[in-house]
């Protein structure tokens, strides 16, 4: 297989600069848990009932919240880490967005007494 020289091909080098370098990763990574926390806030605004409420700002945040309360809570159960991104991972994420919404709604119930 013959190397390909990317110094003569500024396309390449661009993808490669972008996308395989630290930088590049990074901006991967931010997007994969925005991505992440959208669709961990929506499915726990479903299941709260909180949808008609919550616009995707709204969710992603309190997705990339409850992910950390339910990785938190995973790690002092000993059941994984902040760090583990698997069918455990996820449930434990819209858990910690159910709690998160949870608590809101209960205060914003009292609030409104």
């Amino acid at each position: 297989m013959s190397n390909v020289d990317i110094k003569n091909k500024p396309f390449i080098r661009k993808i490669v600069r972008n996308n395989f370098t630290k930088e590049g990763e990074n901006k991967m990574y931010i997007l994969l848990w925005i991505l992440f926390g959208a669709i961990v806030g929506w499915i726990a605004s479903i299941l709260t009932h909180n949808n008609n409420r919550m616009g995707l700002i709204a969710n992603i945040i309190v997705g990339l919240v409850g992910s950390a309360i339910g990785g938190l809570l995973a790690s002092l159960l000993k059941l994984g880490s902040l760090n583990d991104f698997s069918f455990w991972g996820f449930a434990f994420a819209i858990l910690g967005a159910v709690i998160l919404l949870s608590v809101i709604n209960l205060f914003r119930s009292n609030h409104h007494r």
